[in-house]
């Protein structure tokens, strides 16, 4: 069992090194240009989102946190609550040679395309606002990293949502103030 553990290990370090492979069809979304992670490093609050299987329906007051790893990826930490209880995920995110791609992996050998689809920079040019989905469509995020949402900042991610075919009427909305 002990070799097993190791041989699993040194497998997902291998899996890890691995040269980042090309990401494929983005299926028509406009990626954001000169997208730097960096930028994003922090806290982030959910508050919108097109629900997805991973991601329980009924969780709220949902955060993300991005750390810079030494190995040049990024820690996600993303987090809140079901039925009381705080529920917490950890992955890791890289970039792709795509502009505005980041993969993502919660899963040793499993990982996921993000395509940032909108990026507001604030007056020290790190990221305020990301507008965030998948090429298949089946998930997107409003993230800001104020506790809540302008009527202003809800409209623009429905737009970003619409003008990359994703079902905006889909979008729930958990923070927005008028």
């Amino acid at each position: 069992v002990l070799l097993f553990a190791l041989f699993l290990f040194l497998l997902y370090k291998a899996w890890r090194q691995r040269p980042m492979q090309p990401t494929g069809d983005l299926k028509g979304l406009y990626a954001e240009r000169s997208f730097d992670p960096e930028k994003m490093i922090g806290k982030w609050h959910e508050h919108a989102r097109i629900d997805s299987w991973f991601e329980p329906e009924d969780m709220h007051r949902v955060k993300a946190e991005y750390r810079h790893q030494e190995d040049g990826t990024i820690e996600v930490i993303n987090s809140g609550y079901v039925d009381g209880q705080r529920k917490e995920n950890r992955g890791t995110a890289w970039k792709t040679p795509t502009d505005g791609v980041l993969k993502v992996s919660f899963f040793p050998f499993i990982s996921y395309q993000y395509v940032v689809l909108d990026a507001k920079k604030d007056e020290s040019d790190k990221y305020h606002t990301l507008v965030v989905g998948n090429p298949d469509r089946s998930a997107l995020w409003l993230l800001s990293r104020e506790k809540t949402c302008s009527d202003e900042m809800f409209h623009h991610a429905i737009r970003t949502a619409e003008t990359n075919r994703y079902c905006a009427d889909t979008l729930r909305e958990f923070t927005r103030v008028s």
